[in-house]
């Protein structure tokens, strides 16, 4: 019997987002276009965005998208409250703050694409706690990079039916 570490680390096919940019058209922007304002959704334009840090208008797109209230937000994004509050009057985050965004809205991302579109069933995964995740839901356990990139790794083997 593996363990969940062994599980996780397992090969797998992560989510490319060059390839979920290719399926979608105009019409059907990706949450990650949206946030970063990025037209072409290319990943140097995407990486500059977030270098010249997110407007907040940024973050009312990702926050709508993902369905979370404010408080939900902050404890995702890893933002006090009352320095949300400062990016607010500010209009602009920093490339930390820009990057954990973007971090989340290609999570969510993925996970339409997992399910082939279906945005409330995608989120309604990423909000359900996992076993293989230690009972955190995917957007829980995203809250650093190296638990994005597990449940980048996850969403890769659910795509390509790699159960372990």
């Amino acid at each position: 019997m593996q363990t969940k570490n062994q599980e996780l680390d397992q090969p797998s096919r992560t989510f490319e987002f060059s390839e979920y940019l290719e399926k979608t058209t105009n019409k059907n922007k990706t949450v990650v276009v949206e946030v970063t304002l990025a037209a072409s959704g290319k990943p140097s334009a995407v990486r500059h965005a977030v270098k010249s840090g997110l407007r907040f208008t940024s973050y009312l797109l990702l926050k709508r998208s993902l369905k979370k209230r404010d408080v939900d937000m902050s404890q995702l994004l890893g933002i006090n409250p009352r320095t949300l509050n400062r990016r607010k009057t500010a209009a602009r985050f920093n490339t930390e703050e820009s990057d954990r965004i973007v971090r989340y809205a290609y999570l969510q991302d993925a996970a339409i694409q997992l399910f082939e579109g279906d945005e409330s069933r995608a989120l309604q995964w990423l909000d359900r706690p996992l076993t293989l995740l230690g009972n955190e839901s995917p957007l829980v356990h995203a809250n650093t990079e190296v638990g994005a990139k597990e449940v980048e790794k996850l969403i890769g083997r659910l795509e390509h039916s790699v159960f372990s």
